[in-house]
């Protein structure tokens, strides 16, 4: 299992104990977390239309969806199924609520997550770098910025430094995930 996938099932499981009652997650075994695939074919097979329903409405979290930011859509098809499928349609309308206004601040390790619920949008309007081609990418713009700055590195090193980290964080720079498609 990938490490997003890790996260992201840690995060699903955690939001569904928040909003207690959750009855597909209640059936898994207690040690190891229950199937996504399972869980949306027996949804599925109940109640399409409803499963659809609180996908659409799960879509509406900013702060969730902000996750999902560079990730393939099929993929998150199934993270989004899979948490409709966990939740009922007022749990999924409660989680909403409680997200409007917040982001998801994702910190430690792939096999020891921490996910916390912020106030306010994130500090990076853009996320960055997802993948290591990403990283690569945004390395190789400020290597670039650094050399049109050279001619201030000349003369003042820290300046020219100042002038590329200056560069590299303005808003207008491309998207460096672009490079993990």
């Amino acid at each position: 299992m990938s490490s997003i996938m890790r996260s992201l099932v840690c995060l699903f499981l955690a939001v569904g104990l928040l909003l207690s009652g959750t009855p597909a997650l209640a059936q898994s075994s207690p040690d190891a977390p229950p199937d996504p695939y399972d869980v949306i074919a027996d949804a599925k097979a109940t109640d399409a239309t409803a499963l659809a329903k609180k996908v659409q409405i799960i879509r509406r979290s900013d702060a969730l969806m902000a996750l999902f930011t560079g990730m393939p859509s099929s993929e998150v098809t199934v993270y989004l199924e899979f948490f409709a499928a966990s939740v009922d349609k007022k749990q999924a309308i409660d989680f909403v609520s409680l997200t409007k206004g917040k982001h998801y601040d994702v910190s430690g390790t792939p096999e020891d997550p921490t996910i916390s619920l912020v106030d306010g949008p994130p500090m990076q309007t853009r996320p960055c770098c997802a993948c290591p081609q990403a990283w690569a990418a945004s390395y190789a713009f400020f290597a670039a910025t650094f050399a049109m700055c050279g001619a201030v590195t000349v003369f003042s090193g820290p300046a020219g430094v100042a002038c590329a980290l200056a560069f590299w964080g303005i808003g207008q720079l491309p998207n460096f995930d672009n490079a993990c498609n």
